[in-house]
């Protein structure tokens, strides 16, 4: 993995995650776009031979090459764009007519409802230092999140594309109902998915994280 400049993080917490602790994104410089990177935790970005490896990505190993090089510099008024998943299955997978987030109504979360997030690293930059959740995070149902109990079995059943065991479970608990869209991981980046997936689309208030924890990575 590519750490990225800190300039870019910013920006890229502004946007919507694309799955649980991942977004998909490209360059805005025309002689850049079309160059899918995957980037992790806002802060790294996966590197020619995992794309190549994970994904069988065909692009051209120059182009993306040059777009790990921008973001690895601080970036001088060049954009990052959210790419829409159902463009890159060798990515997200083959997307279902149902089921999924994108096509799911906004309702109001339930009162108390509480939610859990995977990841591999223990530094969630999608969840600040007091509790607070950022617009757009994925998370899961904490019925769903409860079945869980590896850091591996969390890649493969929320289908993260960092192989990286996700034993870092973030504990969260709007104090007040929060808007969100529900649906099912469908099977992307070599995982087979099927756990619930939830978007906190306005994302959740201070004192959300109520706690954090580790579980075996296998």
């Amino acid at each position: 993995m590519i750490r990225i400049d800190p300039s870019w993080t910013s920006q890229l917490l502004e946007l919507q995650e694309t799955g649980m602790g991942y977004q998909i994104v490209e360059l805005s410089t025309t002689a850049l776009q079309g160059a899918p990177i995957v980037i992790v935790n806002a802060d790294r970005a996966l590197d020619d031979d995992e794309m190549r490896s994970r994904f069988g990505m065909t692009v051209e190993r120059g182009v993306h090459s040059n777009a790990l090089a921008r973001l690895a510099s601080h970036e001088g008024g060049e954009r990052v764009r959210l790419l829409h998943p159902t463009g890159f299955g060798r990515l997200r997978g083959t997307i279902a007519a149902k089921g999924t987030v994108d096509d799911a109504v906004p309702e109001m979360s339930a009162r108390d409802e509480r939610f859990l997030r995977f990841s591999a690293f223990a530094d969630d930059r999608r969840i600040l230092q007091d509790g607070t959740v950022l617009p757009g995070t994925y998370v899961t149902s904490y019925a769903d999140g409860s079945t869980v109990t590896t850091g591996t079995e969390a890649v493969a059943r929320y289908a993260l594309p960092n192989p990286a065991p996700a034993v870092h479970r973030f504990h969260l608990k709007p104090p007040q109902v929060v808007r969100v869209r529900r649906g099912t991981v469908q099977p992307a980046n070599g995982q087979p998915g099927g756990g619930d997936e939830v978007v906190l689309d306005d994302g959740a208030p201070k004192g959300t994280r109520y706690q954090q924890d580790t579980i075996p990575a296998i």
